[in-house]
Order: C-alpha cells, then structure tokens, then sequence
C-alpha cells in the first residue's frame, strides 16, 4: 500500500468525540482533513473540491448517509470520491451499502490502527472498487468488522481449503504463518498469541485470523 500523505479525506460526522478523533489520528499521517457535521456541508465542500475519501455517518443529520450518496450520483463526477459509512448500530447493512455505492460499513468505536489501515487499503489506487467491496464482504462473513489489508491472506486462505495434497497444504500454512509473523513483528506466531493480539487491539486482523481458521482446515 502507499502513503495516504496528502489525500484529502471528508468526514460527515455530528459527534465530536469520533470526529475528532478520526479527524486527528488522519491529520498525523499527513492527510488534507476536513470535518463537517451533516450532508447538505458534505455536498457543498463536495463542490469546493473532490477529496479521496468521505467517511460518513449512517446517521448523518441534515442528508442520511445514503441521501449524501444520492448527491454524489447526481453531480456525475468523473472521479466520485471513495466512501466509507460509519455507524454504531449494527442494522445498518453491509449490501445497503454496497447498493448505494459505498465500499465498506464501520462499526464505531473503531481502533486507531484499524481506521488507519482500512483507509490506506481503501485509497490504495492499485486495488478496484470491485475488490474492495469482496474484502468487505469477507470481513462482515466472518464478523471481523474491521478486519484490514485482507488480500494475500484471504487468498492463501481459500487455496487451502481448497488445496488437494498434503504438502500443499502445508506450505500454504506455512505462508500464512509467516504473514502473521510479520504481522506480530517476528514473535511467536499461535492461535492464542492471534486472539491476544485482536482483544488488545480491537482489531481482527486479516492474517491472524486466515491462521486461526487455517488450524482447523
């Protein structure tokens, strides 16, 4: 992935706790940010400039999320800004989404390292919408909400289910350990450390838990 330094990012958010958090933890990393705190703001800074990324509430007073989606549509924009939706309340559908045009759902409170990584995985110009939809799916399959950077581990996971010798098998798992391995900074790499890892930091992280499901293949 590269840097997301100098991408301008909106935020649509009424609370200030999330917004400013969101809005600061970008703002390290060398992103342009802009917060407003409903849609009706949201189009209008829209029409000041295109950023990258709009992250937005569901439940975004003044224009819903999807009402904002809507806007975006009719501007026809030659190169729409990429959307994640945020949201508290589970309900809120991953295929609504999708079907409004947004390419994942947030569920808040989201870690720091989770919403860094996602939105370096979102705005990666490498990687199409169409795949970025996938991973989602996959992330809200398996109830890793914000499971991140999904790619090489999800793959090395489905060859392995599907992997028909022995030693397939176990070069695959081999990969896969060494992705966590890389993940985890070179320590020990066991289905406990994995789980020890998501539960400090609230995050499920893809290659830690295609090694999880890959012990029980």
């Amino acid at each position: 992935m590269g840097s997301i330094a100098e991408r301008r990012i909106l935020i649509v958010e009424k609370d200030a706790h999330f917004r400013d958090f969101s809005a600061e933890v970008l703002a390290e990393r060398g992103c342009r940010v802009e917060t407003v705190m409903d849609g009706v703001a949201a189009l209008d800074a829209v029409d000041r400039g295109i950023p990258d990324l709009i992250l937005v509430n569901v439940s975004a007073p003044g224009a819903l999320a999807y009402a904002l989606m809507d806007g975006l549509r009719a501007q026809r924009l030659a190169k729409p800004p990429r959307v994640l939706m945020t949201t508290t309340a589970l309900h809120h559908s991953l295929a609504r989404a999708h079907s409004a045009g947004a390419i994942d759902v947030l569920y808040q409170p989201v870690s720091e390292y989770a919403l860094t990584t996602i939105v370096e995985e979102v705005l990666d110009p490498a990687t199409d919408e169409r795949t970025l939809r996938e991973l989602a799916r996959i992330r809200h399959a398996l109830r890793t909400f914000d499971c991140v950077g999904c790619g090489a581990a999800m793959i090395l996971l489905q060859q392995l289910a599907i992997a028909p010798l022995p030693g397939q098998r176990r070069s695959l798992k081999v990969a896969l350990r060494a992705a966590a391995r890389e993940r985890l900074a070179g320590g020990p790499v066991t289905r406990e450390v994995a789980l020890d890892f998501a539960r400090r930091n609230r995050v499920v992280d893809p290659a830690l838990v295609a090694l999880a499901l890959a012990e029980s293949l």
